[in-house]
């Protein structure tokens, strides 16, 4: 009889330690997914302060030009600045025009951001969770945005030029 108490002893300690390490596994993934969602939204605050602190640094001095080179936070496969006065300019109605259309080709989620008067203007793809203002920026191409494409998790050269009141942002170009 003393060894039928054994196995069924061992049995409920396997099992007793079945149901601990599935229990140790289930909070182990729970924390590292945690962890993973505070980096990602750490990198974005730390992404958006960086740029809103160059661009405010440059706009003061009419002229200046600086390259940034700016981190891109894993997960996110495109990036795109909006010059809202821009986009308006020249439209045929309300939230109309050329400039309008191609935005809305490229992101409903843009345009409605726009034509809704939000101070955003600074977009990722996909969406972040809270908008990025880095304050007033002219973007320097015809349509009024400028977007970078297929750059998850790199680095993005920029060209700040300060305008005194505002800054322009563009492509840094190298010329060989």
């Amino acid at each position: 009889m003393s060894k039928l108490g054994q196995i069924i002893g061992q049995a409920l300690l396997f099992a007793l330690g079945a149901i601990i390490f599935a229990m140790t596994l289930i909070y182990g993934y729970s924390a590292i997914s945690k962890l993973t969602q505070v980096k990602s939204e750490v990198c974005l605050i730390d992404m958006q302060k960086t740029l809103k602190n160059q661009v405010e640094r440059v706009r003061a001095s009419f002229g200046t030009v600086r390259r940034m080179d700016l981190t891109i936070c894993a997960g996110h496969t495109e990036i795109c600045f909006i010059d809202r006065d821009r986009v308006l300019e020249g439209q045929s109605g309300p939230c109309q025009g050329e400039r309008i259309n191609k935005l809305a080709q490229r992101s409903s989620l843009m345009k409605d951001a726009v034509c809704s008067g939000s101070d955003q203007n600074v977009f990722l793809k996909p969406a972040s969770a809270t908008p990025i203002t880095i304050g007033t920026i002219t973007v320097d191409h015809p349509d009024g945005f400028l977007c970078f494409e297929d750059i998850e998790a790199s680095t993005i050269s920029l060209r700040l030029e300060g305008k005194g009141d505002h800054t322009q942002i563009g492509t840094w170009k190298i010329i060989e």
